[in-house]
């Protein structure tokens, strides 16, 4: 009997397989361990890579400033002016886009407006907005409308022209550096008071 029911029961074992070992969920820990090893390795590189260049730089000597020497540009236009006065006018065009551009330079660096990016008209519109004296104001629209048919149109002024919008251009600058300079004296004079 015994040899019997050993019998039975390796008939009924014969239908249970074996369990299988245990599946691994999630992640590794050991792998975890080495990902952080490995970023913190990464991250320590990399401080002394940064560390490393910024005191190479503060070793090295101190290049010199490709210093642009400041020019006023009050100064500015009246060298360009006259470096339009020494040049004779063989394209009136051109002469004229430099005296328009040398105008509307002049007025950008010292009203802090983007002038030589504007056209006439919009000039004109932003001249309203500006402190500067009225007939001034009218000056300078004046001057620019005078300006763009020699600019944008096929029209050659004679060489007395010339002479005259190169003198008027003088005259407007000299006069708007003259009106900021009377305004700096007034505002200096109510100050001391």
């Amino acid at each position: 009997m015994k040899e019997a029911m050993t019998e039975t029961i390796k008939e009924a074992m014969k239908d249970i397989h074996d369990i299988r070992p245990p599946v691994m969920v999630g992640l590794d820990p050991e792998m975890v361990r080495m990902g952080l090893g490995i970023g913190a390795i990464l991250l320590l590189v990399l401080a002394a890579i940064l560390i490393i260049r910024h005191f190479w730089k503060k070793r090295q000597p101190a290049s010199p400033i490709d210093a642009v020497a400041h020019i006023l540009p009050y100064d500015a236009a009246v060298k360009a002016l006259d470096r339009l006065a020494l040049n004779p006018v063989h394209d009136a065009k051109a002469f004229y886009f430099d005296l328009s551009h040398t105008l509307k330079a002049y007025m950008g660096g010292t009203y802090r407006v983007n002038s030589l990016e504007m056209t006439t008209p919009e000039l004109i519109k932003t001249l309203r907005s500006l402190d500067i004296p009225g007939d001034l104001k009218s000056g300078i629209s004046q001057f620019q409308d005078l300006c763009d048919p020699f600019r944008y149109a096929p029209l050659a002024p004679d060489q007395a022209q010339v002479k005259n919008d190169l003198t008027r251009a003088r005259d407007l600058i000299s006069a708007m550096e003259r009106e900021i300079k009377d305004r700096i004296a007034d505002d200096e004079k109510e100050g001391a008071d």
